[in-house]
């Protein structure tokens, strides 16, 4: 193999999460775990729904885990709320 010469070197490819040239973030998971209606509605619906919109993330998805699996089968307000986020872009999985 030939010699390294300063300032030659190739550059790592990485995947970062955030784009340091456009400060816009690629991927953002959300771990929705609680089973408490105003957490869904003041953060996680909330935050996903306007970072859509604004760009802040290429894609958004949201886990429904343990207590938000209930609450997400019962509750028609958080169902429709939930439609809304889909139809905005944003993906959601159990």
């Amino acid at each position: 193999m030939g010699k390294r010469v300063p300032g030659n070197s190739k550059k790592k490819k990485h995947s970062p999460v955030n784009n340091y040239k456009t400060n816009k973030m690629e991927k953002l998971n959300i771990l929705w775990t609680s089973n408490d209606k105003d957490t869904f509605k003041h953060m996680i619906a909330m935050y996903s729904l306007n970072a859509m919109k604004s760009g802040w993330w290429d894609a958004i998805n949201i886990i429904i885990w343990g207590g938000s699996t209930r609450l997400s089968g019962e509750d028609a307000e958080v169902q429709k709320e939930l439609q809304k986020l889909i139809e905005n872009g944003v993906t959601v999985e159990e």
